[in-house]
């Protein structure tokens, strides 16, 4: 195989695929590293200890899905392993040729430029042929870079001085176990949080994502849709993240099916091990495992079956979306809040006076 100039190929035409993987395992923990939050940052005043940044696991994960979505483009089967859907890949392979782009394939593919642009596009799944745009448009570059900057300063200024003091001030009413308290402090701690996280939202899957993806000229742009019409639950979780249902769907939902497995068995694995991971991203930068994310994951099991009744379809089923985001994520943040601050300090301080745990 001739080597271009500057081209290093990550192994020849004829290396098994566990090689292969081994090897793209390792190049994709380099992007993942960032990703998933490779800086550990401190947990508190006087504390001596640092939150630790849950990478490692992630990034195998992801290690594993370059092996099986290179499986996917090639057809080259690893034992036991199942050949998913490839529409997408062979609409992006259409389009190119259409707007005569040269087409890349195996085992072309295998080489560490290609690996570093996976690493670095705005997708999960691997492609032979990544939908690419002729040119990046600057204009376009430079309002999503402003949009960066600006959300990023406004995000950290509202959990600095608006949500962090009103669930700290959360602390005794729960400590007390005054309900009345409790739920007033849910109420105040809903707003701040909900718009957070609705800015949050824009800043990531918007700014940030379309950021990228113009860098790279990457095409394919939907990262979210209309989440915010959604009347069942199924919808919003299709909705709200399609890079990570998208990547649900095809190493996880379809294999599943593959093997025989009830849709509804299969769904709810998916969610199992959606919730594994929202529990591991709190647990193990706070150091310490409660089930609050795992549980509250696991409950949009029963509540997607009651919004997918034909009653709640609508705006009934819209309010109760609404009503589990802006209701959901308070009651899951001052849970964290609270074993996390009584675990940590005997002592604090509330308006001037201490209290002991």
């Amino acid at each position: 195989m001739d080597i271009a100039c500057g081209e290093l190929p990550i192994c020849s035409p004829h290396a098994s695929w566990r090689k292969v993987g081994l090897q793209g395992s390792a190049v994709k923990q380099t992007g993942d590293i960032v990703a998933c939050g490779s800086v550990g940052w401190p947990a508190g005043p006087a504390s001596g200890c640092h939150l630790h940044p849950p990478a490692g696991p992630l990034r195998l994960l992801c290690g594993v899905g370059v092996v099986h979505d290179c499986v996917d483009e090639t057809g080259v089967l690893l034992p036991g392993q199942l050949v998913v859907s490839q529409l997408q890949a062979s609409s992006n392979r259409k389009d190119a040729a259409e707007k005569g782009h040269k087409l890349v394939e195996y085992p072309d593919n295998l080489y560490l430029s290609d690996l570093l642009y996976f690493c670095w596009a705005p997708t999960l799944c691997y492609e032979l042929n990544f939908p690419r745009n002729p040119r990046i448009r600057k204009v376009f570059l430079l309002r999503r870079i402003l949009e960066a900057v600006f959300l990023l300063h406004v995000v950290l200024a509202i959990f600095q001085q608006w949500l962090m003091p009103t669930a700290l001030n959360s602390l005794e009413p729960f400590r007390d176990m005054d309900y009345t308290r409790m739920l007033e402090r849910l109420l105040l701690l809903a707003l701040p949080n909900h718009v957070f996280w609705l800015l949050f939202f824009y800043f990531f899957f918007h700014s940030c994502m379309n950021l990228v993806g113009e860098l790279l000229r990457f095409a394919d742009r939907e990262f979210y849709g209309d989440w915010w019409n959604s009347d069942s639950i199924q919808q919003f979780w299709k909705m709200w993240n399609i890079p990570v249902h998208r990547w649900a769907i095809r190493h996880i939902y379809h294999p599943l099916k593959l093997r025989g497995w009830h849709r509804g068995m299969a769904t709810m694995m998916v969610f199992f091990l959606s919730a594994f991971f929202h529990e591991y991203l709190v647990s193990i930068p706070l150091l310490m495992l409660r089930p609050w994310a795992f549980t509250a994951m696991l409950f949009q099991i029963p509540l997607g079956i009651i919004t997918a009744i034909p009653f709640f379809k609508g705006q009934l089923g819209n309010v109760i979306v609404w009503s589990s985001i802006v209701l959901g994520q308070p009651v899951a943040i001052l849970m964290y809040m609270h074993d996390y601050y009584w675990t940590n300090w005997n002592n604090l301080t509330y308006n001037g006076t201490t209290t002991t745990a």
